[in-house]
């Protein structure tokens, strides 16, 4: 019951309480959802196989055949991004393919393969993904070897290819100095001293080629194999479940919202309160009871400050209602009217009134509802309050 100043109040309260409504009135539609979504999840971990990630740690050493600038660390001298993608190749799949044997394939080792490593370090990640548990720490482990294999050898081409570069450089430098050394005492100032440049520079590239020594070792290491790492298992069965439940509850309240918008029927108290947007007063008594509607009466008049008597809508087809309009009308002075009138008619025959009681079981559409609270609106009569009738089996409207 609200009296006509606290409408625009009221109308808010309605607002914000409306979520509030829906959740508990269409329990049945979110758990619905959340129980579809549990099967669903269920359903995905039935059908999607156990995937077995096993990585193995890489650490590289730099190519280059200088020693590393003072103040520089090894890794500024290692390009990352190049050396994922060498670990990705195909000569690296093939490698580890060959050295797997029977049962494998460069393909599957490849398309299986994930590799990562953070540009300021020198560690690559080879990770390889399997349905089998076994082959999944065999295949991270042959990827590992391989990548360091192949490395090796595009090192040692490299180095074979420089040395080879220096020694036809040594050679063309000794040939210089024979034939400046061929001259003897006939040898010049400015001979001399190229002699002696050549000689610094043969001595320089000798003691260079030297240095470099056997490099296989040096392309990098395994420093955690993935035998002994743990394995990543997906999917994870909790977080699958948990997706499932999010999911779940998220559609089961699109579906109460779905359902209560095209609900038609006003099926509850607190539709008829939102159709027509007043306060719904209950009885405090069970069906049959003569004194049902009394306290529910005496409140309505309470609030009935007009001169002229309560205007009391009912719809007398239902025993109820008609139970609660005697109620009013015992409770003060009250104009009785029946809601299964013509809309025109009952538009024709409202009597002068300034205020107006509803009495309607949770049968009626919300549409008519809303058309009586208009009617009223436009005919310059107040609703202050509404009451719900106990419906029988005829009483929809």
């Amino acid at each position: 019951m609200t009296a006509p100043s606290e409408a625009a109040r009221y109308d808010r309260g309605l607002d914000v309480s409306l979520v509030s409504r829906v959740l508990q009135r269409r329990k049945k539609w979110i758990v619905l959802g959340v129980v579809l979504g549990i099967v669903l999840s269920v359903v995905y971990l039935l059908l999607t196989p156990t995937t077995y990630t096993a990585s193995a740690r890489v650490n590289i050493t730099a190519l280059g055949t200088e020693p590393v600038p003072e103040g520089r660390s090894v890794s500024s001298l290692v390009d990352i991004p190049t050396e994922r993608q060498l670990a990705a190749s195909a000569l690296t799949a093939e490698g580890a393919a060959e050295d797997l044997g029977d049962g494998w394939n460069a393909g599957e080792l490849n398309s299986g393969l994930t590799v990562s490593g953070d540009p300021s370090s020198t560690v690559l990640t080879l990770s390889y993904s399997d349905t089998d548990r076994q082959r999944a720490v065999a295949g991270a482990d042959a990827l590992a070897r391989s990548y360091l294999v192949v490395r090796t050898n595009l090192v040692m081409e490299r180095v074979d290819t420089m040395r080879q570069n220096i020694d036809e450089r040594i050679a063309e430098l000794e040939n210089e100095l024979r034939v400046l050394m061929g001259a003897g005492w006939a040898m010049d100032t400015a001979a001399t001293v190229r002699a002696d440049t050549v000689e610094s520079e043969i001595l320089a590239l000798q003691q260079r080629r030297a240095t470099w020594g056997d490099l296989t070792s040096q392309a990098g290491e395994v420093i955690s194999p993935a035998a002994s790492s743990d394995l990543e298992v997906t999917p994870v069965v909790w977080r699958i479940i948990a997706l499932g439940v999010l999911g779940g509850l998220f559609l089961g309240l699109i579906l109460a919202a779905v359902r209560h918008a095209t609900d038609r029927v006003a099926s509850h108290p607190d539709d008829i309160q939102e159709a027509l947007g007043v306060r719904v007063l209950r009885p405090h008594a069970p069906t049959g009871d003569p004194n049902r509607w009394d306290t529910a009466a005496t409140l309505a008049q309470h609030h009935h400050s007009s001169e002229h008597p309560l205007l009391v809508l009912t719809d007398e087809d239902v025993p109820d209602a008609h139970a609660a309009a005697d109620a009013l009308a015992d409770a003060g002075l009250v104009t009785r009217m029946n809601l299964r009138m013509e809309r025109a008619e009952l538009l024709g025959d409202l009597p002068v009134s300034s205020q107006a009681v509803v009495i309607v079981p949770p049968t009626w559409r919300k549409n008519t509802l809303a058309e009586l609270r208009n009617d009223l609106d436009v005919m310059g009569i107040s609703l202050i309050g509404a009451l719900v009738a106990e419906p029988t089996a005829a009483a929809g409207r």
